[in-house]
């Protein structure tokens, strides 16, 4: 009767540890997910809260577009953008304000308040239909 018991308990005993550790796992990595997000949402809060200062800052030494809402984007790794003509002069921490509708671009340094460079945008539509 033990060595029955034994045969059929070892099994239970391999499954319930394999799941155990299924759900330590499954739980660390939710924990992971819920922690990326709410960084990711804090970025995204902080990028959205500086959209507005940037503008100003930049309206007060150049006439922007008026009724379109540029497209902001922070420069991080200057090396990337060294072979594009229009970030030769760019430096990490430089912002890009993009006005699809009136297509310029603006490369503003906002630690010395300067714009360093103000270039057309060559933004290709997607909706061409190729030739016969």
């Amino acid at each position: 009767m033990k060595a029955f018991f034994s045969r059929f308990l070892k099994p239970i005993y391999i499954i319930s540890f394999v799941a155990f550790l299924a759900v330590l796992t499954t739980g660390f990595l939710f924990l992971q997910y819920l922690k990326t997000q709410s960084q990711l949402k804090q970025l995204t809060d902080k990028s959205t809260d500086q959209t507005p200062k940037i503008i100003d800052q930049v309206n007060q030494l150049v006439q922007l577009p008026e009724n379109e809402t540029p497209t902001i984007a922070t420069v991080t790794d200057k090396e990337k953008l060294k072979n594009q003509p229009f970030f030769t002069q760019a430096e990490n921490g430089d912002n890009i304000l993009i006005y699809l509708q009136s297509k310029k671009a603006i490369l503003y340094r906002p630690s010395i308040n300067k714009i360093i460079d103000i270039a057309p945008v060559n933004a290709a539509s997607s909706s061409s239909s190729p030739n016969p």
